[in-house]
């Protein structure tokens, strides 16, 4: 009986690390980078602005989360005609961070990679200033989703506009480099597919910005994002505990 056992815990044993062979094969190999570089990568090492980019994302990071939690985005979640009301439940989900980094920066211009449901942009206009607006971008136009929480009069005041376009095409993104120019907050909530992600950071490297942009990317723990979020050679921040169950992480873009 008891050599039973044995043979019986050793096959399982076996078993066991096989099955962890075999997970480990199938998965893609992630790239060896310096300890320093897993959650925030600064400009090279050495460079002058390297303290001062990762001091300004770590007191937004602060003071967007401690504001976070006294924002109610309580009409926007009832705009939902199903499922979990996202935009009110925080931390876990980045509705609320999104309208407190509005809240602080007071940013004139804002863009939106996916429009998708229109919970995000509808949660940044919810503290977007006076005189401020939203563009948001999407390969599919707002109202081709039945279940989409935007209204024709959100677009009435200029206040939210949408453009059709894939910002991974040259020509679609030398088209709108004028308005990413004048940004002040570009949010990236793209299909997660790397090529669009990476064409996207690539050409937004080379943006001439007015001013520094805080960019904030969506997903960055999905292990398609995993190499994304690392490769990026600027300023960054993971807030993920403040943000998106998923991923969320700060970018600072500085004026070239």
């Amino acid at each position: 009986m008891a050599a039973g056992r044995k043979i019986g815990d050793r096959l399982a044993s076996w078993v066991n690390r096989a099955k962890i062979r075999a997970a480990q094969a199938c998965l893609p190999p992630v790239k060896q980078y310096q300890s320093e570089l897993l959650s925030m990568l600064c400009s090279p090492a050495g460079s002058a602005d390297r303290s001062a980019g990762l001091d300004a994302l770590i007191a937004t990071a602060l003071s967007a989360a401690g504001d976070a939690a006294k924002i109610d985005l309580a009409d926007v979640s009832n705009r939902m005609s199903e499922g979990e009301k996202w935009p009110n439940i925080w931390p876990g989900e980045h509705y609320k961070l999104l309208a407190a980094l509005v809240a602080r920066l007071q940013p004139k211009t804002v863009v939106e990679v996916g429009t998708f449901l229109g919970l995000s942009a509808l949660a940044m206009e919810k503290t977007l200033p006076p005189g401020g607006r939203i563009v948001t971008f999407d390969l599919l136009p707002w109202d081709s989703f039945a279940t989409t929480c935007l209204r024709p009069g959100d677009f009435s005041d200029g206040r939210i506009e949408q453009i059709l376009g894939d910002l991974a095409d040259p020509a679609v993104f030398g088209a709108h480099e004028a308005l990413l120019e004048k940004a002040d907050l570009i949010f990236l909530d793209g299909p997660k597919n790397l090529a669009f992600e990476r064409a996207f950071l690539r050409r937004l490297g080379t943006v001439k910005f007015a001013g520094p942009v805080l960019l904030v990317i969506d997903d960055i723990r999905l292990w398609a994002m995993l190499d994304i979020w690392r490769e990026i050679p600027f300023p960054k921040l993971d807030v993920t505990s403040f943000g998106h169950f998923t991923g969320t992480g700060l970018v600072r873009l500085s004026p070239k």
